[in-house]
């Protein structure tokens, strides 16, 4: 469902639909849009009119013999950058940074011989948010933090809403209490999911406890680096490293109240993943990454929706977001080999 309902945003987000007297007559945008110098000059600039990414290039076309002394010159109409002049080639490229979501104007000019504007032309080029690639987030999450001992819980944003996933990060919080070896208490690690009226649930947790501690304690006011991964699947995967005992901890344990596992989530999560690697078979055929996270599914599909063994349901768990990393680096590698072609 998800799959369909991205290609379908992504088809009807290229459709030309202010060409279209009704859904049969519409067509494509084009995708190279040519911006001739004048109608009989034979300059052309080439580029993508919409592109997810933060910055992509203008190309120049020349058609025929490059006249001598001829330069040309890319300026953002909405940062004041400039390219600055540059010797006119055929084939030559400029790379541009777009800077908002949405329409990144730019013009496009270039000079004679003698530094004479022979033309002007102003491009649009779009930056999208979504595409096959990333997804923008619906909800924000969050991690419940404590500024200083005894005071009151706060939320430290990870990912806000409409942030495209997946998104990685790190931030460095701080134990509120001492944790000794062997002991019974724990540090606890909550995240939490906020829609855009601030209405929130926990939906993770992460525990290190005394008796995860080989040996010593972790005292109060220690560093504990935290790393994060939203990914496309809605799944959040977090680990803590601690400073001192070279440990990093990542058992997190998703919840729907304050303390119950909730093994249908991972139940819904399986059949996320599972469409997601059908797709990516379907683009790149067989592959061994993929062979690989379909057995990870395989493994996590054995799960009961009303499982209620926090190790069955942890087990689970990390069976899913191993099988998400190991999609997202195919998806990165067909990225690479995408730009690597172009």
């Amino acid at each position: 469902m998800t799959a369909v309902a991205e290609g379908a945003g992504i088809w009807a987000e290229s459709v030309d639909w202010d060409s279209a007297d009704d859904k049969q007559n519409s067509k494509s945008k084009d995708v190279n849009i040519e911006a001739k110098a004048s109608d009989n000059q034979k300059f052309i600039f080439k580029y993508n009119d919409r592109t997810p990414d933060d910055t992509t290039k203008i190309a120049l076309q020349v058609e025929g013999q490059v006249p001598t002394g001829y330069e040309f010159q890319v300026n953002s109409l909405d940062s004041g950058w400039t390219s600055g002049r540059i010797p006119l080639q055929h084939g030559a490229t400029i790379d541009v940074n777009l800077m908002e979501l949405g329409e990144n104007k730019f013009s496009c000019i270039v000079y004679d011989g003698s530094g004479n504007t022979i033309k002007q032309e102003e491009i649009v080029i779009r930056k999208v948010d979504i595409s096959m690639d990333k997804i923008p987030a619906e909800l924000s999450i969050a991690l419940e933090v404590v500024r200083e001992v005894g005071g009151e819980t706060e939320l430290e944003y990870l990912v806000k809403e409409g942030e495209l996933l997946p998104k990685e990060g790190e931030t460095t919080v701080y134990a509120a209490e001492a944790l000794e070896a062997g002991s019974s208490n724990s540090l606890n690690f909550k995240i939490r999911e906020i829609d855009s009226r601030g209405n929130n649930k926990p939906i993770a947790l992460l525990k290190i406890k005394g008796d995860d501690l080989p040996e010593g304690s972790i005292p109060i006011n220690a560093p504990l680096k935290c790393s994060y991964v939203k990914t496309r699947g809605g799944y959040i995967n977090f680990e803590v490293e601690v400073e001192g005992i070279s440990r990093t901890f990542d058992d997190v344990l998703y919840i729907d109240d304050e303390s119950t596992p909730d093994a249908l989530h991972i139940a819904n999560g399986v059949r996320l993943v599972t469409a997601r690697i059908d797709r990516m078979e379907k683009l790149v055929g067989c592959d061994s990454e993929l062979d690989k996270a379909r057995k990870k599914i395989e493994s996590a599909l054995t799960i009961d929706p009303n499982e209620s063994d926090p190790e069955k349901v942890l087990s689970a768990n990390q069976d899913v977001l191993t099988a998400e990393k190991l999609i997202e680096q195919v998806e990165k590698n067909q990225r690479t080999l995408r730009k690597s072609v172009k």
